[in-house]
């Protein structure tokens, strides 16, 4: 019903994407979608012998003028595609390497969180006596006496409040 330049545009669309995202924007449902990218493009399953399939739909001349390919992290796709694909180049998608970095950073944020915090000893809060707000006693500079007037500030503010 559609042409053939519409599907293919379709078929486009997926790609970080799901058939609803894709059927509200082009104004048509979601079967609409995966029917259209079912006959086109693809073969139900994820593993080798679907993978052969969905590229087995195009010519060998296809095949051999496809440059890049793009497809999951999945350890099914890359052998398929480099057997299949012969003058195309792999290119992982974004999302899936980000999520696999973020895994590994999460992980070791858990390990390490333990480490880093140490043992949680409960008691009363210690204040900072005055002294240690930071601001030397002794500035240098026109700057620097006007840095240390704030930091008298701070600390008679801090001392009068009770804080310290």
């Amino acid at each position: 019903m559609y042409t053939y330049r519409f599907e293919e545009h379709v078929l486009r669309m997926p790609i970080g994407s799901n058939e609803e995202e894709v059927a509200g924007r082009l104004g048509i449902s979601a079967e609409t979608v995966a029917l259209i990218v079912e006959n086109q493009a693809v073969a139900r399953g994820r593993d080798t012998t679907a993978a052969e399939q969905c590229l087995g739909k195009l010519t060998p001349e296809q095949r051999a003028a496809v440059e890049t390919h793009r497809v999951d992290m999945g350890k099914v796709y890359g052998p398929v595609c480099g057997r299949l694909l012969p003058n195309s180049r792999l290119i992982v998608d974004r999302f899936h390497v980000a999520k696999q970095f973020n895994d590994v950073v999460d992980d070791l944020r858990k390990k390490k969180h333990a480490e880093v915090q140490g043992e949680l000893v409960e008691g009363p809060t210690e204040a900072v006596p005055c002294v240690d707000v930071g601001v030397s006693s002794q500035p240098e500079g026109s700057q620097a006496r006007g840095a240390r007037g704030v930091g008298r500030l701070v600390c008679r503010s801090a001392c009068l409040e009770g804080s310290v």
